[in-house]
């Protein structure tokens, strides 16, 4: 896809974290973007939040009934790329399997029926999984099961696992939403090619100022922040897993779309493996102010990240940049922080 002809985005889910990093680097690229919300009022925001005269968006109350992007992808014959970033998230849910798993799987159904059918001159689709969907690591301790794990990778959980509680449903809903997806296209053979990335743990700043100075903390993020509240006697959270920039998650659909190498691929947006310990570590030597309010890290061997499990050659490989460093993004999500502290 040429970048010179910019086109538009549809982009579901458009108050995410991930998601308003997308819309804010589409923008500033060129491109224009019609983002789904939840409610006039969370639109409405976004869009005081974006600044920018070509970024729309378009209310989709509910994920789950049929037939709800029929018309607002009727009212922007413009878009030719999809980007579905909305999934549902809900880990104390009473009903993993109805309330998680079942809507992610149909959802992706529904929309790619609803693409078919109201937009046929869409040509590209990027779908946000996670490495939740390719790796059980990230269901049992992420040090529990081997790796390392590439893009051809599925994590072996199943539905029944899936139903057991709300975190495992989220990772069964993310395999089993990407498989959908991807059968979807092999029976269904529409117009449009699909991509999909598959984040890691995704740390880094927020998109808009005006968020971090509302004290918004996204789920994805909020972590880094977290160790902050640790006292110096306290035990620092076992944590060992491959880190994320936002900000390069959101370079990753982008680039998902617009090139012609990416269609018909799986990528994995990680940079490399990192524990809390060695945060802290970072923390406390480009804030000094930290090191005598937060515990000491000590890299044992348990908390020592050996290689990263995800090993993401082939998406580097065809997207063609070097991911940021997570000692990079804590200090660009913490510098945001504190200056609204």
């Amino acid at each position: 896809m040429s970048s010179t002809n910019k086109t538009t985005i549809f982009i579901t889910g458009a108050n995410g974290y991930i998601a308003k990093h997308i819309i804010k680097q589409a923008l500033e690229a060129g491109y224009g973007v019609v983002g789904t919300v939840r409610s006039t009022e969370k639109g409405d925001a976004l869009a005081k939040l974006v600044k920018n005269s070509k970024f729309s968006y378009e209310v989709v109350k509910s994920l789950d009934h049929k037939g709800v992007y029929d018309q607002p992808l009727k009212n922007h014959p413009e878009v030719t790329v999809l980007l579905h970033t909305a999934s549902p998230v809900d880990f104390s849910a009473k009903d993993p399997l109805n309330e998680t798993i079942i809507p992610a799987i149909e959802g992706v159904k529904e929309l790619f029926d609803s693409v078919k059918a109201n937009a046929p001159q869409i040509k590209r689709v990027v779908l946000t999984t996670s490495i939740a969907a390719i790796a059980i690591a990230v269901l049992k301790g992420i040090n529990a099961v081997g790796g390392p794990y590439t893009e051809s990778d599925w994590s072996p959980i199943t539905i029944e696992e899936g139903s057991e509680d709300g975190y495992k449903a989220y990772c069964a809903s993310k395999k089993f939403e990407e498989l959908a997806a991807w059968k979807y296209v092999e029976e269904e053979k529409p117009n449009f090619t699909l991509a999909t990335v598959a984040p890691a743990y995704a740390i880094g700043p927020q998109a808009f100022e005006e968020d971090a100075a509302a004290g918004i903390q996204a789920s994805t993020s909020s972590s880094i922040a977290g160790l902050l509240k640790l006292g110096k006697s306290d035990e620092i959270p076992v944590f060992v897993g491959d880190m994320v920039d936002v900000r390069d998650v959101a370079k990753c659909h982008i680039l998902a779309f617009e090139l012609d190498s990416a269609q018909g691929e799986r990528f994995i947006a990680a940079s490399e493996c990192f524990s809390n310990h060695q945060a802290i570590e970072v923390i406390t030597k480009v804030f000094p102010q930290y090191k005598d309010l937060l515990p000491t890290p000590d890299l044992d061997e348990r908390e020592k990240p050996t290689a990263p499990i995800f090993q993401n050659e082939r998406t580097r490989k065809i997207l063609g940049f070097e991911f940021i460093k997570p000692e990079v993004s804590i200090v660009d999500q913490l510098n945001q922080l504190f200056k609204y502290k």
